[in-house]
């Protein structure tokens, strides 16, 4: 995939088929992400599979990591899935609530961060709206590299993913951003991987975590 033409015709579609693919192999590979696909459906739950993975899977430039799943329903439905998982899959497993309201399924294979559309934070803040659902969190990945989104449909949605490889800019989605030396750091993660240049607005972010780090260092110098 990296050695194709991101301005190429029917580029996109080949993401969406490797990315497709990607995923049947690594569900099938895990019978914890298996038993949880499994279960979404016996729900008639959608989902869209979102962030480093399908990244991953698309570009073939770093291993993918956590599953993101986002499940198109209600906190309550995602309740309800979560139980169905835990009564199908080896006592080792685990299960933790997440800061943001969410779940982490871990199983001896696999880690999967599972959630409701709804409860995404840009959109139950009303800082993203669609009338697509999954296109809405697409928009809501901060940086353009994190916005892509392959749901159960077979639909590919992005906010700036397609763009950022043809053109080889980080960009910064949106501006409501907690917790900014996260989004710095990962900006820098993906810039060195990907060989990218962050977009005027990122730029001004990491020299501002730059100078806060370097204050502090000179803080602590003092105090000895």
């Amino acid at each position: 995939m990296k050695h194709l033409d991101p301005a190429s015709d029917g580029f996109r579609n080949l993401v969406r088929a490797r990315v497709q693919s990607c995923l049947e192999q690594s569900v099938q590979a895990s019978a914890a992400s298996h038993i949880l696909f499994l279960v979404l459906e016996y729900h008639r739950k959608s989902w869209g599979l979102v962030g480093g993975a399908p990244r991953a899977w698309a570009t073939g430039l770093e291993e993918p990591g956590d599953l993101d799943v986002v499940v198109g329903g209600t906190m309550e439905d995602v309740d309800a899935v979560v139980r169905a998982w835990v009564s199908r899959v080896p006592a080792s497993a685990t299960v933790e609530r997440t800061k943001l309201g969410g779940y982490r399924l871990t199983s001896s294979s696999d880690v999967i961060d599972l959630w409701a559309a709804p409860a995404t934070v840009a959109i139950a803040r009303e800082r993203v709206r669609d009338s697509k659902r999954y296109r809405a969190v697409a928009k809501s990945a901060a940086l353009s590299l994190d916005s892509l989104v392959l749901t159960s449909e077979g639909t590919l949605y992005d906010f700036g993913f397609f763009r950022t490889l043809r053109t080889g800019t980080l960009e910064l989605n949106h501006t409501h951003i907690e917790r900014k030396e996260r989004i710095v750091a990962k900006a820098q993660h993906l810039c060195r991987t990907y060989g990218l240049t962050p977009d005027l607005t990122l730029q001004g972010m990491i020299a501002e975590e730059r100078e806060k780090r370097a204050c502090h260092s000179s803080q602590l110098a003092l105090q000895f």
